[in-house]
């Protein structure tokens, strides 16, 4: 074997031991403070369940301790993480960092004389929620619990955090047979919907000098509205004249079992008409089989399911006439107010479509739009588009939004036939123009509204 064989033999040999030292003695940061699974030990404490999430299987499961159930939001959540101390010594316990300002830490131990050393281990599942609190309580225990005998009217939690920063407490020494056992408590208030984990990194130490150690706390959290409306919008397509069409919409809740809603309303728009055309029919409580259904649907969208607890199934009939009303021609948009009795929260969902009518809209874009595109604000923009129309309408601008389009209607040589033309100034307009609309008026002795969406954006 050469010389420079043996050379690359002894690089590669030195490289192995490092990396295999680096893995065995080193680790990274996440290694060292996220043990990996139940029963992970710090230094100091053993905790059952350092590790929470949300269900897989759309509703927690009583006897595993590692799933939260979702929330409402701005309610408040915790979880309860447990703990032992075997150690014939106090340690101390405070918060050393965590990775959201929502949530806050506390602890709290069971008194000396809770448990009955010598009961069977099956004794244990009798722990009652009712000592901690509701759903968030860890309803399994670890199987290093000693079974309860003597369980504490209320446990004393102690905050781990003040106003001015951390706060330490203090935990009474164990043994091996008889440990001290407690929770470190991780509550939370989430004010926007959606999925987050929360971690929290506790700190424990002894009175030996140097004798300090971490432990990373993490919880899975879902946060949901109080009610869901799907779809969000309710597209109605064209309708001409003598149309109706009836679609159906669902509400429903993932945290309430007995879902209650308000009257469902239109809300007030100053800019349509027709609001006898448009009808909310009575809800109909969802089956077992809708629920089943809707909570297949929505668990396609996350990683964790969540099942729907109660609903309903509401239609909604658009009228193009009803009772000698109708609906303004052209774009129809507009919004319901579904609320929950309790006035916690309300969703607005939408309802579209096209209203057709005697006048339509030529060289425009979806729907009848004039689209201005993005211009260079410095120098403006027009556009016109034509209407065509019976001979003898009289078409009359009645009004149109915002303030800095500039709008022209004029007859044309051809009876019904006529070119409107939407200008906006140089200088006039930086950004896009929100909620555009031109409503034009047909007169006569039944006039009739025609909405004309407008959209646009002024570029530097």
């Amino acid at each position: 074997m050469s010389l420079r064989q043996v050379s690359f033999l002894v690089v590669i040999f030195l490289l192995v031991g490092a990396v295999t030292f680096m893995v065995n003695y080193t680790g990274t940061p996440r290694d060292k403070d996220r043990p990996v699974g139940p029963g992970a030990v710090s230094q100091h404490l053993e905790f059952f369940n350092p590790f929470a999430d949300l269900p897989t299987t759309g509703t927690p499961d009583p006897l595993d301790p590692n799933q939260v159930d979702v929330i409402e939001v701005n309610s408040d959540g915790h979880y309860d993480f447990w703990f032992r101390n075997t150690r014939n010594e106090p340690v101390a316990i405070k918060v050393q960092e965590k990775t959201c300002v929502c949530t806050e830490v506390l602890v709290a131990e069971l008194p000396p004389g809770s448990f009955d050393e010598s009961a069977p281990q099956a004794a244990q599942l009798a722990v009652p929620a009712a000592l901690a609190g509701p759903a968030s309580w860890a309803l399994s225990v670890p199987p290093w619990l000693p079974a309860l005998n003597k369980l504490p009217e209320k446990l004393i939690w102690k905050e781990l955090e003040t106003k001015g920063g951390s706060a330490s407490a203090d935990l009474s020494p164990g043994r091996p047979g008889a440990p001290t056992v407690g929770f470190v408590r991780m509550t939370w208030r989430v004010r926007e919907p959606g999925q987050r984990k929360l971690d929290v990194k506790i700190r424990t130490s002894t009175a030996a000098p140097g004798d300090v150690a971490d432990q990373i706390l993490s919880c899975g959290v879902g946060v949901t509205p109080a009610l869901v409306v799907s779809p969000s919008t309710l597209d109605f397509a064209d309708l001409r004249p003598g149309d109706q069409r009836t679609l159906e919409m669902s509400v429903w809740s993932l945290t309430r079992k007995d879902l209650q809603i308000r009257p469902i309303e239109l809300a007030a728009s100053e800019f349509f008409g027709g609001d006898e055309c448009i009808v909310v029919g009575k809800p109909v409580p969802m089956t077992v089989e809708d629920k089943r259904e809707l909570t297949a649907k929505i668990g396609k969208a996350f990683e964790h399911k969540a099942k729907v607890q109660s609903g309903w199934k509401v239609p909604v009939t658009l009228h193009e006439s009803r009772n000698g009303k109708q609906l303004d021609m052209g774009t129809l948009n507009r919004q319901l107010v579904v609320q929950t009795d309790d006035g916690v929260e309300a969703v607005r969902p939408s309802l579209q479509g096209m209203i057709r009518g005697e006048v339509r809209v030529e060289n425009a874009g979806p729907r009848d739009t004039v689209q201005l595109g993005g211009f260079p604000h410095r120098q403006g923009v027009t556009r016109s588009v034509t209407l065509v129309g019976a001979a003898g309408l009289d078409l009359k601008v009645e009004r149109h939004a915002p303030q800095v389009l500039n709008v022209d209607l004029r007859p044309l040589d051809i009876p019904g036939r006529w070119k409107l033309t939407l200008s906006v100034a140089p200088n006039a307009l930086l950004g896009e123009i929100n909620q555009g609309v031109v409503v034009l008026t047909t007169g006569g002795s039944a006039p009739r509204r025609i909405r004309i969406p407008v959209t646009g954006a002024g570029t530097q």
